[in-house]
């Protein structure tokens, strides 16, 4: 599991000799299961604390915000600058939740105009107008991506990303694969280089394990003499009329509800919310929330930048709409402060009304790690 920042991303086909650039305040968490959240605000966007319902998706302060499971696929061979390395292969699917997924599905509502009937599939809502020309997205299409990483030492690691000499000569991992260019539209080879700001080596064991672990696996944790006791868990937003896939994969996807993830992480939290009837309902605001929040210690919760041990700089969030539907606060403390969830556990946000006429977000814990050894 970790806590990872991206320092440069480059573009050789469309950039050529160009340095590598970041105007993001990338944060990516991740489980030991390889649950992820990552978010890619733009750097000083003055809507990352917007909750406005004027905010349109013009105004939309992310360059990407998505979350899935990673695939490890172990070490390959691949050529990098000219030489066969072996580097690990990581499969990314985010099917789960991408913003980009959801704010197509969103124009799409906003073309064909607005739709009556909650819950109902494409081409069943009497006020829905149908063209030719209007195509709806399709979870299904949302293409996995693959990267393949290496960890490196880089004495020119100060320019590599961005004058941050703190960082130099320190470990960090170089991101290489093909993905598409928001610039040119087109897909295109990348280079990116990642830091970790938290990582915990996991590795099977049938024995006793250094995490209370409320999952259904134990890890061995690697640790040092200096160590420090940090907890993971991931919660996500259960549907309490789950569709069924081949209806989503028809284009039939239900337009009620929400979907959502969680991850704390050590001092971290991240998630993302979808409020799905704010897409199907035109005029009804940015369908997306997002919260990123830093845990300073004793329930004390930073905003604005917040600077780690390493001196990387990363922009607490507090973005849209429904950010109050986010799990409680005493259910998120699991970071220096310990907390008391256990996987299957519920926290339910209610929204409107009471009992079965009411709606709410029931937010699961699907994964709790506590107490981890984390190496210093």
């Amino acid at each position: 599991m970790s806590a990872s920042t991206r320092l440069s991303i480059h573009w050789p086909q469309s950039e050529g000799l160009s340095p590598p650039s970041e105007k993001t305040s990338t944060l990516v968490l991740t489980s030991p299961e390889g649950r992820f959240v990552d978010v890619r605000p733009l750097l000083h966007h003055p809507g990352l604390k917007s909750s406005s319902s004027e905010t349109l998706i013009t105004d939309y302060p992310f360059e990407w915000a998505f979350a899935g499971h990673e695939i490890d696929h172990g070490q390959v061979e691949v050529e990098i600058d000219g030489e066969l390395t072996k580097v690990a292969k990581i499969e990314f699917d985010h099917k789960f939740f991408d913003d980009v997924f959801i704010h197509r599905l969103t124009e799409y509502y906003h073309i064909q105009g607005k739709g009556e009937g909650e819950g109902k599939g494409e081409g069943q809502s009497s006020g829905m107008k149908t063209t030719e020309t209007a195509k709806r997205p399709i979870r299904s299409e949302i293409a996995t991506d693959v990267g393949f990483f290496q960890v490196i030492t880089d004495p020119d690691a100060s320019q590599t990303i961005g004058g941050n000499s703190s960082l130099a000569n320190s470990p960090f991992r170089r991101e290489t694969g093909e993905m598409q260019n928001p610039k040119t539209d087109h897909v295109e080879p990348y280079v990116e280089i990642w830091k970790s700001l938290i990582e915990i080596s996991t590795t099977s064991s049938s024995s006793s394990s250094s995490c209370c672990c409320s999952s259904s696996s134990s890890s061995s944790i690697s640790t040092s003499n200096n160590t420090t006791k940090l907890n993971c868990c991931v919660w996500d937003i259960v549907s309490e009329k789950p569709q069924n896939n081949t209806d989503i994969e028809q284009g039939a996807e239900a337009m009620s509800g929400y979907e959502g993830r969680v991850i704390s992480f050590g001092p971290w939290t991240q998630g993302l919310l979808w409020n799905k009837a704010r897409s199907a309902d035109t005029g009804s605001g940015e369908p997306i929330s997002v919260i990123r929040r830093f845990d300073a210690g004793k329930g004390k919760l930073k905003c604005g930048q917040v600077a780690d041990e390493s001196g990387i700089e990363i922009d607490t969030i507090e973005f849209g709409l429904d950010v109050g539907l986010f799990p409680r606060d005493s259910q998120l403390g699991l970071t220096r402060g310990g907390g008391s969830c256990n996987v299957g556990d519920d926290d339910v946000v209610v929204v409107s009304g009471e009992g079965d006429g009411g709606d709410c977000v029931r937010w699961r814990c699907v994964e709790c790690w506590k107490s981890c050894d984390l190496k210093l």
